[in-house]
Protein backbone atom coordinates (compact mmCIF):
# COMPACT_ATOMS: atom_id res chain seq x y z
CA UNK A 1 0.00 0.00 0.00
CA UNK A 2 0.85 3.84 0.71
CA UNK A 3 3.86 2.40 2.96
CA UNK A 4 5.42 0.81 -0.05
CA UNK A 5 5.35 3.72 -1.84
CA UNK A 6 6.86 5.55 1.08
CA UNK A 7 9.68 3.14 1.60
CA UNK A 8 10.42 3.20 -2.29
CA UNK A 9 10.54 6.83 -2.55
CA UNK A 10 12.77 6.88 0.62
CA UNK A 11 15.94 5.45 -0.37
CA UNK A 12 16.20 7.93 -2.49
CA UNK A 13 16.41 11.05 -0.49
CA UNK A 14 20.12 10.65 0.67
CA UNK A 15 21.83 13.25 -1.56
CA UNK A 16 23.54 10.26 -3.50
CA UNK A 17 21.27 7.59 -3.18
CA UNK A 18 22.98 3.63 -2.55
CA UNK A 19 23.71 2.21 -5.91
CA UNK A 20 22.57 -1.00 -4.45
CA UNK A 21 19.58 -3.53 -6.54
CA UNK A 22 17.37 -2.27 -3.97
CA UNK A 23 17.38 0.95 -5.55
CA UNK A 24 18.01 -0.23 -8.80
CA UNK A 25 14.80 -2.34 -8.37
CA UNK A 26 12.64 0.63 -6.67
CA UNK A 27 13.29 3.02 -9.68
CA UNK A 28 11.04 0.28 -11.70
CA UNK A 29 8.69 -0.56 -8.94
CA UNK A 30 7.53 3.19 -8.56
CA UNK A 31 6.23 3.40 -11.16
CA UNK A 32 3.19 0.82 -8.89
CA UNK A 33 2.74 4.40 -6.94
CA UNK A 34 1.74 7.54 -9.58
CA UNK A 35 1.81 10.42 -7.39
CA UNK A 36 3.66 14.10 -8.01
CA UNK A 37 6.38 12.65 -5.62
CA UNK A 38 7.05 9.77 -7.43
CA UNK A 39 6.91 11.48 -10.34
CA UNK A 40 9.81 14.07 -8.48
CA UNK A 41 11.74 11.40 -6.84
CA UNK A 42 12.18 9.62 -10.17
CA UNK A 43 13.36 12.88 -12.18
CA UNK A 44 15.79 13.05 -9.54
CA UNK A 45 16.77 10.06 -9.45
CA UNK A 46 17.72 10.36 -13.40
CA UNK A 47 20.63 11.72 -12.14
CA UNK A 48 22.25 8.77 -10.21
CA UNK A 49 25.94 7.71 -10.96
CA UNK A 50 24.43 4.23 -11.56
CA UNK A 51 23.19 3.59 -14.80
CA UNK A 52 20.93 0.91 -13.89
CA UNK A 53 19.07 3.76 -11.62
CA UNK A 54 19.06 6.00 -14.27
CA UNK A 55 17.79 3.39 -16.57
CA UNK A 56 14.71 2.15 -14.80
CA UNK A 57 13.96 5.87 -13.53
CA UNK A 58 13.87 6.60 -16.93
CA UNK A 59 11.14 4.04 -18.24
CA UNK A 60 9.19 4.45 -15.23
CA UNK A 61 8.65 8.03 -15.73
CA UNK A 62 7.92 7.34 -19.72
CA UNK A 63 5.27 4.38 -18.60
CA UNK A 64 4.01 7.24 -15.89
CA UNK A 65 3.83 9.50 -19.39
CA UNK A 66 6.40 11.80 -18.63
CA UNK A 67 5.34 15.65 -20.87
CA UNK A 68 7.22 17.04 -22.79
CA UNK A 69 7.36 20.06 -20.11
CA UNK A 70 9.00 17.67 -17.55
CA UNK A 71 11.82 16.61 -20.13
CA UNK A 72 12.38 20.27 -20.83
CA UNK A 73 12.94 20.95 -16.99
CA UNK A 74 15.56 18.04 -17.36
CA UNK A 75 17.17 19.63 -20.22
CA UNK A 76 17.18 22.87 -18.41
CA UNK A 77 18.61 20.74 -15.22
CA UNK A 78 21.64 20.77 -17.02
CA UNK A 79 22.44 17.16 -15.75
CA UNK A 80 23.03 15.61 -19.53
CA UNK A 81 22.81 11.99 -18.65
CA UNK A 82 19.71 12.13 -17.47
CA UNK A 83 18.65 13.98 -20.46
CA UNK A 84 20.40 11.41 -22.63
CA UNK A 85 18.83 8.55 -20.81
CA UNK A 86 14.90 9.84 -20.56
CA UNK A 87 15.82 11.01 -24.61
CA UNK A 88 17.14 7.05 -24.86
CA UNK A 89 14.12 5.62 -23.49
CA UNK A 90 11.54 7.73 -24.85
CA UNK A 91 12.83 6.94 -28.90
CA UNK A 92 13.29 2.93 -27.98
CA UNK A 93 10.07 2.72 -26.74
CA UNK A 94 8.10 4.95 -29.00
CA UNK A 95 10.11 2.94 -32.16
Amino acid sequence: GPAAGEYLRSLFEEKEPDDSSLTIAAASSLVSYPDRQTRAVLKHALSSRNWYVRHNAALSLHELGITPEEIDEIRLGGDRYALEMIQYITEREEA
